[in-house]
């Protein structure tokens, strides 16, 4: 049985350990291990367990959107046959143990499924705009080199390969690791700035990029500028499709970037670092003899400015999210693995997965 703080140690262990692996994965990784060491003789206690287990991981760190849907799901799969189980609490635990397995197994298969789904959506020899990091968009564009490799032997390979513009995404700069992860799979690919996004859209055939979340709208949390480069592309009539997988759906209905709650936009309450400064201060754009000369001049400047100074703020916030939110009608389609998606459909599919 793993004691009260060894769970958070565990996953972030796991997630350490396998970095290609998704951190839902490694939740529901660490619930089936808890599941399995757990001393507790009631299914009540079961539930207890996993609920605390749970709390400790989705606080552990909050930019993790995807753990807390996962896990939400991973309950609901185990216990859907609990009124069915046996009446031996050591042969439910068995069932529930199974069955944890199976949604373990099932959930691990989903960026397979989706790059088989994303695979006919790829022009051959075209340029896309990828936005971030994103295990299962690397994932697609490997199953895409690999299905191209294999047809090296009776067509020119050169005229059929896509090109890869990859935003930098201050300021965490995840584009950077994306791109090396394309060169080593062999996959032309340029690291661009964030600002040549308008510049570059004309030439590109479609925006590619993962989420963190998908919420009840069809819309996405995702890396900080994926609303902006979204709505370049709609802007441009270039098609944008999101790649997530279904355990990423989440019960959320943000209007806008302001209602996205506090702990799906922050890291854990710290902000990346924008500037050099913690704060930046504001400072009057005259200098001191300037403003005395316009007050000998123009008297009521000096109450005017006085106003002024009341209601100033003296220190500008620097607290920057990590995360925004793309508004579906900036979505062309969600690839997910549960097929290829139109937004509005996102909410039938969370009815069908937890009701």
């Amino acid at each position: 049985m793993h004691s009260s703080g060894d769970i958070a140690g565990l996953f972030r262990r796991i997630c350490k350990a396998s970095p290609e692996k998704s951190e839902a994965l490694a939740a529901i990784d660490v619930l089936t291990r808890v599941l399995h060491d757990s001393h507790v003789s009631t299914v009540q206690g079961l539930h207890d367990v996993l609920n605390t287990a749970i709390l400790e991981m989705t606080e552990a760190d909050h930019t993790y959107l995807c753990v807390k849907s996962a896990c939400e799901l991973f309950q609901r799969f185990i216990t859907l046959t609990i009124s069915d189980a046996p009446d031996d609490f050591n042969r439910c635990k068995q069932v529930l143990q199974e069955r944890a397995n199976m949604f373990l197994s099932k959930i691990g298969a989903c960026k397979r499924q989706i790059a088989e789904n994303f695979l006919n959506l790829l022009p051959d020899g075209g340029c896309i705009l990828v936005h971030s990091y994103s295990r299962v968009v690397l994932s697609a564009l490997e199953a895409y080199a690999a299905s191209k490799s294999n047809t090296a032997a009776t067509s020119n390979l050169s005229s059929n390969r896509l090109h890869c513009y990859v935003t930098t995404c201050a300021p965490h700069e995840s584009g950077r690791k994306m791109t090396k992860e394309l060169a080593r799979l062999k996959i032309p690919c340029t690291l661009i700035p964030d600002l040549s996004i308008g510049y570059l859209m004309p030439r590109v055939n479609l925006v590619l990029m993962g989420a963190h979340a998908v919420v009840e709208s069809g819309g996405v949390l995702n890396d900080l500028g994926s609303s902006t480069v979204a709505m370049i592309a709609a802007a441009f009539g270039k098609p944008v499709y999101v790649l997530a997988e279904s355990f990423k759906f989440i019960r959320a209905f943000p209007l806008d970037q302001h209602h996205i709650p506090s702990e799906l936009k922050y890291s854990s309450g710290v902000s990346p670092a924008c500037s050099p400064l913690r704060n930046l201060k504001m400072t009057d754009t005259l200098e001191e003899d300037e403003v005395e000369d316009a007050e000998e001049d123009f008297p009521e400047l000096h109450t005017a400015w006085a106003r002024v100074n009341e209601y100033r703020v003296q220190t500008i916030e620097r607290t920057m999210p990590i995360t925004d939110y793309t508004n579906p009608f900036y979505i062309s389609y969600l690839v997910t693995d549960l097929g290829v998606l139109t937004p509005s459909v996102v909410s039938d599919e969370l009815i069908k997965l937890y009701l």
